[in-house]
């Protein structure tokens, strides 16, 4: 049952062919056909696919498509070789495009389901002008790969509806494709299967049409063709980092957070970590595809079934520890964050009058407008998230990821003060923590003003309804 779908590259082009050349799902390349001979590597294809959209009779434009992603999917158990597939998208591709196109080829074997992965060039090498993706393109390149399918012997859908490709999220939603919730987990859930990093994680997605943006302890998914943001609470608790560290790995996560302070070398693939209270003498390695960021606090995602290996600064191996030891060093006891007195609490006898009575009266003036003005900020704050349900989801979600890069920035300052660290790192991990306090207890005091606002209104609701019913039985 060949699956086939189609997306336009506008901006990703040697990125996307990086990602479908990629060795450990290729069998080292062999199962990579580039259409003008031998792949000599991402760069060198994309540069060619550039030459030919910039000579073509309309020239390359900002914006304008690149190229075009075509996926054909095989479904598990098909009898079927990984090296059939591939002929099979070579001969598909060719027929399609008329052998007019540049295009790259890839065969995914990584994964259940056997899949091609093919990127055509959009400007036409003879013509000079480009493919133009119609309504009925996603139906013609369905029909082709059906007929090439059928002469293979290959099992192919009978009862496809018109005009229709199927994706793997497709198949995921099970047909609900109405509910935009839906569509984001199956896109995400589509990736996830697909990964085996958040950094893979992240080009399944974009593949998909999904952005993953991270911040703090929460992600929110951007559809990139209508702009629509979710956050991740709204669509489980599989779809926040640990959920999908946990699909990615295939086994239970636990999160430890660290501010980049704490980070000793980054070679790229693995980060050297200080291990919080000895000094800076122990450190330890995590794979930097177990770790997401937002500049300056880390996550990384730690598999509930290893022990983690401890090592001194002179790269011996010193001891090992389980998840529960090594939440000891990352998650020490807390002093409660002290909330910031507000702006109208440090005014220092400031109040207006000559007499006792002026002054108390001046104070109530203040203090009534001080309020209205905080009721204000509340409904404004409510009205842009639309409701006070989800104003007070998305505060506290806002909460909760300020304090876990607070505590953080926390243990690096404690660190880098223990070892006599640079003194403008100290200088700047105070002014961080100080940002975050401050941060920390605006949202706290806006989380409260809108709970106490709703309880106010809730209230005042019950007693307009009670004296309606009053004055109903009074008639």
């Amino acid at each position: 049952m060949p699956v086939v779908k189609i997306k336009q590259i506008k901006v990703t082009l040697k990125k996307s062919i990086e990602y479908i050349t990629r060795a450990n799902k290729t069998r080292d390349g062999a199962l990579v056909k580039y259409s003008d001979g031998e792949f000599e590597g991402a760069k060198k294809v994309t540069e060619d696919m550039m030459y030919d959209l910039m000579n073509g009779v309309h020239s390359y434009k900002e914006g304008d498509v690149l190229a075009h992603h075509i996926i054909q999917s095989f479904k598990p158990g098909e009898e079927i070789t990984a090296e059939e597939v591939h002929a099979l998208g070579v001969q598909f591709i060719k027929e399609f495009t008329n052998c007019e196109h540049r295009y790259i080829l890839a065969t995914h074997v990584d994964k259940e389901h056997i899949h091609n992965h093919i990127i055509v060039c959009a400007m036409n090498q003879k013509t000079g002008h480009k493919m133009r993706v119609q309504r009925d393109t996603l139906q013609k390149l369905r029909d082709l790969s059906d007929k090439l399918c059928r002469i293979a012997g290959v099992h192919v859908i009978t009862n496809a509806q018109p005009n229709h490709a199927f994706s793997m999220a497709d198949i995921y939603l099970q047909g609900d494709s109405t509910n935009i919730k839906q569509r984001v987990r199956g896109l995400v859930t589509a990736a996830a299967l697909e990964a085996d990093s958040f950094s893979s994680l992240r080009d399944e997605l974009l593949q998909r049409g999904v952005r993953m943006n991270v911040r703090g302890a929460h992600i929110t998914y951007t559809l990139i063709d209508s702009g629509f943001k979710i956050r991740d609470s709204k669509l489980g608790v599989s779809y926040d980092p640990v959920g999908l560290a946990t699909r990615i790995g295939r086994s239970s996560v636990y999160p430890i957070s660290f501010n980049k302070r704490m980070i000793l070398s980054d070679n790229g693939e693995t980060l050297t970590v200080k291990l919080p209270q000895t000094h800076g003498k122990k450190c330890i390695r995590i794979a930097k595809n177990q770790t997401l960021s937002d500049g300056t606090t880390y996550r990384a995602f730690l598999s509930e079934d290893q022990p983690v290996m401890i090592f001194t600064r002179e790269n011996r191996y010193a001891a090992h520890m389980n998840l529960d030891e090594l939440r000891e060093f990352f998650a020490p006891d807390y002093a409660k964050i002290t909330r910031h007195e507000s702006s109208s609490e440090r005014f220092i006898n400031a109040t207006p009058g000559v007499s006792d009575a002026q002054k108390r009266y001046y104070s109530a003036v203040r203090r009534r407008s001080e309020n209205l003005s905080k009721t204000v900020e509340a409904y404004e704050t409510i009205s842009s998230y639309g409701s006070v349900e989800k104003t007070l989801d998305a505060l506290k979600e806002e909460i909760d990821s300020k304090k876990d890069a607070l505590y953080a920035s926390i243990v690096a300052l404690k660190e880098t003060h223990e070892q006599r660290g640079n003194a403008n790192e100290v200088k700047e991990l105070i002014g961080q923590i100080d940002a975050l306090e401050s941060e920390i207890s605006e949202s706290e005091n806006m989380y409260m003003r809108v709970h106490d606002l709703a309880e106010k209104n809730s209230k005042t609701d019950k007693n307009q309804d009670k004296q309606t019913r009053n004055r109903a039985q009074n008639r």
